[in-house]
């Protein structure tokens, strides 16, 4: 994944449909009143002296960008430019063993009980989405004068990143406008959310060894109760600003383990994986969830079963990934190149294998 961008960045980027943003020159990168990045300050006009030394190297704009496939298995090319993509579910609807055991005691009834089995489709709908960037020759020998920047690379790399940036959102926290139809692995509508284990910051707890480890017994208590008993969790997503308390010792009397060692050392006995995870993510914080399933956001925690080799827990498809054709003209000066590319939301297959654990803002 290309982790650099140029100067347009994910404060406007995703804007660029309902508010584009002309390329104007500018001498330094100034920030509005509500921080976001005053785009009349960019450009690749600016004054400089005779005596001034332009370094080759051109410092990128960091973005916080995480690797889907980390925390939701992905599937690329599955059902190409359709609308929807159906998995069917299966299940027992009766079935008693009792009913068909013979003996001397028990005759059974005159007739053979049968079993039967049911299907139903679960289905993931699927959203194309269009983005484009804009040139003309004379911006781009305005550029390459400079010889130190290369104006169509970074919007073509711009461009990208509304997509990279954008799916990862949905991935996470879906789409807000329908998360009925495009969830994301925070935003499940089915999933149980409990809101009595976790009532404060995990690393809170430092203070009180004995309340830490009865809330890591609990969480897998939690979700085997959800579950059914039908299956472990491998992976823990905590928000950011929990994780890195949770480097502090269990305990100040005797500081030998961390709270993370302590925690993730008990997932894996007790679920039997060597693989368990523990994950952090800025998108369980309470600011940065806000008003998708709560006006102000809630610090949301998710202990799930990955099912990385199957991803019949949890899946995101992109039948098509994203493509960028070659620019375009129509009249010799002005260019246009065109990106496109399809997805879903991070669909829940097997609800119960999913537990959202919530404290308020």
């Amino acid at each position: 994944m290309d982790n650099t961008i140029s100067a347009i960045g994910r404060e406007y980027a995703n804007s660029l449909t309902s508010q584009p943003i002309k390329w104007r020159p500018g001498l330094t990168i100034r920030k509005n009143s509500d921080g976001s990045i005053d785009s009349s300050s960019l450009g690749y006009q600016y004054v400089i002296q005779t005596t001034s030394f332009i370094r080759p190297c051109v410092i990128q704009q960091k973005l916080y960008q995480v690797n889907i496939a980390d925390f939701v298995p992905v599937t690329f090319g599955d059902g190409a430019w359709m609308k929807q993509i159906i998995t069917n579910a299966t299940g027992i609807l009766n079935g008693n063993f009792k009913e068909g055991v013979r003996d001397a005691l028990n005759p059974g009834p005159a007739s053979i009980p049968k079993v039967d089995v049911a299907i139903a489709p679960i289905t993931a709908t699927i959203d194309t989405w269009v983005g484009a960037y804009n040139y003309d020759l004379a911006e781009v020998n305005q550029a390459l004068a400079s010889n130190n920047w290369d104006l169509i690379t970074a919007r073509m790399k711009a461009n990208r990143m509304v997509w990279v940036l954008g799916t990862q959102d949905i991935a996470f926290l879906g789409l807000d406008s329908n998360l009925a139809q495009f969830p994301g692995l925070y935003s499940n509508s089915q999933v149980t959310v409990n809101t009595s284990l976790i009532t404060a910051a995990i690393s809170s707890l430092a203070a009180t060894p004995s309340a830490f480890q009865a809330l890591v017994a609990g969480l897998l208590q939690a979700y085997a109760d959800n579950a059914g008993y039908t299956a472990q969790p491998d992976t823990f997503v905590i928000p950011y600003d929990d994780f890195f308390g949770l480097g502090a010792a269990t305990s100040a009397d005797f500081p030998i383990n961390s709270m993370i060692k302590y925690m993730l050392d008990a997932f894996k006995m007790m679920t039997g994986n060597d693989n368990f995870k523990i994950l952090p993510s800025r998108y369980g914080m309470a600011a940065r969830n806000a008003g998708y399933w709560n006006a102000n956001g809630t610090n949301r925690y998710v202990l799930y079963n990955r099912d990385e080799n199957n991803g019949e827990t949890v899946k995101m498809d992109f039948p098509v990934d994203y493509t960028l054709n070659p620019a375009m003209s129509a009249d010799g000066f002005n260019w246009t190149g065109i990106a496109y590319g399809q997805f879903s939301g991070a669909i829940v297959y097997r609800v119960p294998e999913v537990l959202y654990f919530d404290y308020p803002a």
